[in-house]
């Protein structure tokens, strides 16, 4: 199984609970999403400085 299909998986079943309980709200308190994290700089495609 690929990643996609591992993710695809995911959020099928996340839909589905919400299904079963009647509301998606509740589903995520249970069963919060995955989020992927993506630095403004990915976004822009600008090169962009680190001080530190």
């Amino acid at each position: 199984m690929t990643t996609q299909q591992k993710l695809v998986q995911k959020k099928l079943s996340l839909l589905e609970l919400g299904e079963y309980l009647q509301n998606v709200s509740e589903a995520c308190r249970i069963h919060p999403p995955r989020r992927i994290p993506v630095s403004i700089s990915t976004i822009s495609n600008k090169p962009t400085r680190v001080k530190g």
